[in-house]
């Protein structure tokens, strides 16, 4: 029994992993802070979709953990109010290929 056990909790921690490696849309509840942007975006190299819309929590700190996300196309930002124009013109320069959505 205890054996049956390690290999059906090693399965599911290698699927989690592997969903995590190749999931590529992600939606954000509006409740969303920085950290826990920053905890669930990394790893997520194959992001392309990111919908952060209504996270009014978030700030221009928190654009600083997108960088690394370059499959990102599309990233929804309206109603980020704490979010600036020069923090998403940063982040449009390390992110040439995604359309922005601006908070407005």
């Amino acid at each position: 029994m205890k054996r049956y056990l390690t290999i059906v909790v090693c399965a599911a921690a290698c699927l989690l992993s592997s969903t995590a490696w190749s999931q590529t849309e992600l939606q954000l509840p509006g409740s969303t802070t920085d950290k826990q942007l920053a905890q669930k975006v990394k790893g997520l190299t194959n992001l392309e979709k990111l919908n952060l819309g209504d996270c009014d929590k978030l700030t221009d700190a928190g654009l600083v953990h997108l960088k690394g996300l370059t499959n990102l196309k599309e990233l929804n930002l309206r109603d980020c109010d704490k979010i600036t124009d020069a923090a998403i013109s940063k982040l449009q320069k390390a992110l040439p290929n995604c359309y922005i959505t601006r908070p407005y």
